[in-house]
């Protein structure tokens, strides 16, 4: 996550990217002043199975894992140099049984009007055989568009098929309560289904989609606008069918643009980030709205008296951890140490991690690989 480094700062600066490596005991944190490419928001990694990077993308380009532009891995998209804006504007997938392919979908977002603002327009899908050039990959199939439609500012994410071998991504369409379901297997990507479910959102948000680690439950948070509260969908999800079930919709304080969610690692509580405070919710209580608990509020840090640090995207990572990236330009990411743990004993710890470079709203965006 970060910014580009490469020849677009001097050497030794604070822009570049930061890379976070999860061993068995410990995050290492590391300085890569070599790439030249921005992460704006839209952020998304692979490696092996053995934790060794593949590849990373922006939503417009895809670096290798020696931090140099792919083999046709420019162009994806129609933004800016500086990377999509968009919260999980892309997502990399491998192919079910063929560990050397992946599969990169990339959100394309369009200016609609004065009143609908930006929204998702398209989706595209990359594929990329990390085989050839020497181990170094290629972009062998480009920008293969799957859907043209008004959709959701981002907000795209994945779950395991109960086969534990395809996937299930769904794509949530903006002034409707439809969702597209997508399958994606050795084949490639297919849409399987449209699903109307729900309240019916009346126009996008800024905000974060996420299953459960167990594959149950999908949830989404958006943000219209700062006069207006959050809304917040939870749904049962049948990860044989790709079917949304039991409908839950609720509003959330506004407490300004930057919405994230997060699960814990048992799927039992639910977190949902606004701009200066975080909640928890039971998955078990009887009235899942009802058990919000407050478990933190920014404190009014202000880095370099600039950059408030308050509580963006979420994301639960390998050490069971929640990391917390900032809505704006600054050098550090919030935890959450013991997410299965209920209320204050969760351990909010704000500005855990100072990173050695600055970051814009930026962490990236994970399935659970390890779903069986």
């Amino acid at each position: 996550l970060g910014y580009g480094g490469g020849d677009q700062s001097p050497t030794n600066d604070s822009f570049g990217l930061t890379v976070l490596t999860f061993d068995i005991n410990k995050v290492n944190i590391t300085n890569n002043q070599s790439s030249n490419l921005n992460f704006h928001v839209s952020n998304s990694s692979m490696a092996d199975s053995l934790g060794n990077l593949l590849f990373y993308s922006n939503a417009e380009r895809v670096y290798n894992r020696n931090h140099q532009l792919m083999q046709n891995g420019n162009d994806l998209n129609i933004t800016n140099e500086y990377g999509s804006a968009h919260p999980q504007g892309v997502l990399s997938l491998p192919y079910p049984s063929k560990p050397q392919r992946h599969i990169v979908l990339i959100m394309e977002r369009k200016y609609f009007s004065e009143e609908a603002g930006f929204a998702g327009y398209k989706i595209y899908s990359n594929t990329i055989d990390v085989s050839l050039n020497t181990g170094l990959g290629s972009v062998v199939e480009k920008k293969i568009q799957m859907i043209e439609d008004t959709l959701e500012y981002g907000q795209m994410t994945a779950v395991k098929h109960a086969n534990g071998r395809d996937w299930w991504l769904l794509i949530p369409e903006t002034y409707t309560n439809k969702y597209y379901t997508m399958l994606i297997n050795d084949e490639g990507v297919a849409i399987i289904d449209t699903q109307p479910i729900g309240y019916v959102y009346t126009k996008t948000g800024v905000g974060q989609a996420v299953f459960s680690p167990n594959g149950t439950k999908y949830f989404r948070i958006s943000n219209e606008n700062l006069t207006k509260p959050c809304q917040a969908y939870l749904y049962d999800f049948d990860r044989c069918t790709g079917k949304l079930s039991n409908p839950v919709h609720w509003t959330v304080e506004n407490t300004g643009l930057g919405n994230g969610c997060a699960f814990s690692g048992d799927s039992r509580y639910l977190y949902v980030a606004g701009r200066t405070k975080i909640w928890q919710y039971d998955m078990q209580a009887p009235d899942v709205p009802a058990s919000q608990t407050l478990v933190a509020e920014w404190d009014g840090y202000v880095h370099i008296n600039l950059f408030i640090t308050g509580f963006g995207l979420a994301q639960l990572a390998p050490d069971g951890r929640i990391y917390i990236c900032t809505p704006n330009s600054n050098r550090y990411l919030h935890t959450i140490e013991f997410p299965d743990r209920p209320g204050a004993a969760c351990k909010v710890w704000q500005r855990a991690i100072y990173l050695p470079n600055y970051n814009v709203y930026s962490i990236p965006n994970h399935p659970n690989f390890r779903l069986g």
